[in-house]
């Protein structure tokens, strides 16, 4: 298991291995389109392009401003 901040960092890892990422609070997202994200992997489950797998979570949010349209706080349990 990898974890990193940034989701596009997956895209350096090969192999047979699981990468957990957070960074872009799952874009704005409006009626199921992702409007803006500042990485190609926005939220969910994928396979990055060096054929490791990722999970990209929305995250909890820190600041109580934090304005996440379409976007709810998630916390992932990996077992």
């Amino acid at each position: 298991m990898v974890i990193v901040h940034d989701p596009n960092a997956a895209d350096s890892v090969s192999g047979r291995a699981f990468v957990l990422a957070g960074h872009t609070h799952g874009g704005i997202v409006l009626g199921g389109f992702v409007l803006y994200s500042n990485s190609r992997y926005t939220r969910g489950r994928y396979r990055a392009a060096a054929g490791a797998e990722l999970y990209v979570s929305r995250g909890l949010g820190q600041m109580p401003q934090q304005v996440r349209i379409g976007s709810p706080p998630e916390l992932v349990v990996v077992r």
